[in-house]
C-alpha cells in the first residue's frame, strides 16, 4: 500500500501527517480510488477489509479468545505436519521459532508487535525511527508471510524462522527483492549490536510508562542512561523527554557510543538546549576505565 502511494508521488511527509491527524485510512482510500481499478494492485481489496491495521488503538492481544482463536488455527496451517501437532507454542525451542510463530499469527490478523512485546525488538521494529517506518516493515512481513493476499510472496514458515534464528533475515528479504530500511538491515545482521541497551531504551520510551522502569528487562538503562540518578517521577519524565527528542534526530548507535564513553550530556547538547542540571541526570557508569580493578 505504501509503495503504491510512492508510485502516485504522495510525499512521505504527507503520509506521516495523515497518520498524525488520524486521516490515514481515509486518504489512502481517496488516493487509490483515483486510479483505474486494474492499477490499484492486489493489496487494495485486502486493505479495505483490514483497515484496523492502521488504527494505533488496535492491539491483537486485547481481542477475546473467540476472535483470536481462528487466527491461531489459520497460523497452524502454515506449519509442517510435525509442528501442527504442537499444543503449547510458548515452550517451543529454539526461541526464534516461537517468536516467528507469534509474528505469523499477528500478520494474519493484520497487526504487528506492540512495544510492550519483546517481538518489537526481536524483529527490528526498534530500529525504525517513526511509526511510519514501522508500518513499512510490518507491511513487508505481511507480503512475505500472509499467503492469502493476492500477489503474496508465500515464503514458507520453516524458511522464515530459520532465517530469523541464524541472523539471515536480510539475505531472505534480499532474495525476494524486498526493500528494507538500512537501519533495520544493520540491526538484523549484527548479533552484537542487537545486545546494546539503546534498544531497551527505545522500547522503554515507546511504551511510555515510567513505572515500567522497575521491570527486570529495563535494568540496563538505569545504569547506562542515567535513570539511576532520578530522585522521583519528575526526573524520570525529564530524562525520557530528552532521549525521545534526541532519538528523533540521531542514529541510536551514535547515542550508544556516547553512552559507553560517558558523554551523554555532551552528545545531546548540540541538538537541544540542555540545562546544566541535566548533566547530573545523564551521568552513567562509563567509561569503565575510571574504575581500575
Amino acid at each position: 500500500m505504501y509503495q503504491g502511494l510512492q508510485i502516485s508521488e504522495v510525499p512521505v511527509m504527507e503520509v506521516d501527517r495523515w497518520q498524525r491527524e488520524g486521516l490515514l485510512v481515509e486518504n489512502i482510500k481517496k488516493e487509490f480510488l483515483k486510479l483505474p481499478e486494474d492499477m490499484r494492485g492486489g493489496y487494495f481489496p485486502w486493505f479495505l477489509k483490514n483497515t484496523h491495521i492502521f488504527d494505533a488503538s488496535f492491539k491483537s492481544d486485547s481481542l477475546s479468545p473467540e476472535t483470536y482463536r481462528p487466527f491461531l488455527e489459520e497460523a497452524r496451517t502454515y506449519l509442517s505436519p510435525e509442528d501442527q501437532q504442537v499444543e503449547n507454542w510458548k515452550g517451543v525451542d529454539p526461541e526464534a521459532k516461537f517468536e516467528s510463530f507469534e509474528l505469523l499469527r499477528m500478520v494474519l490478523m493484520g497487526n504487528g508487535p506492540d512495544p510492550l512485546q519483546d517481538l518489537w525488538v526481536a524483529f527490528g521494529f526498534c530500529a525504525c525511527q517513526s511509526e511510519l517506518e514501522e508500518n513499512f516493515l510490518g507491511g513487508t512481513f505481511l507480503m512475505l508471510l500472509n499467503h492469502s493476499v493476492r500477489g503474496a510472496i508465500k515464503c514458507t514458515f520453516d524458511k522464515f524462522w530459520r532465517a530469523h534464528h541464524t541472523g539471515q533475515l536480510t539475505s531472505l528479504m534480499d532474495s525476494y527483492n524486498l526493500k528494507i530500511n538500512p537501519r533495520v538491515k544493520r540491526f538484523w545482521s549484527s548479533p552484537e549490536e542487537r545486545k546494546f541497551s539503546v534498544w531497551d531504551l527505545k522500547q522503554f520510551l515507546a511504551i511510555n510508562e515510567p513505572a515500567k522502569l522497575d521491570e527486570l528487562r529495563f535494568q540496563s538503562i538505569r545504569l547506562d542512561y542515567g535513570f539511576m540518578n532520578c530522585r522521583g517521577l519528575e526526573d524520570i519524565c525529564t530524562l525520557m523527554e530528552i532521549y525521545k527528542r534526541l532519538l528523533l534526530v540521531v542514529d541510536p548507535l551514535e547515542l550508544h557510543q556516547a553512552c559507553i564513553k560517558g558523554r551523554l550530556f555532551e552528545f545531546a547538547n548540540p541538538y537541544h538546549e540542555m540545562k546544566p542540571e541535566y548533566k547530573r541526570l545523564m551521568t552513567n557508569i562509563y567509561p569503565l576505565e575510571r574504575y581500575p580493578e
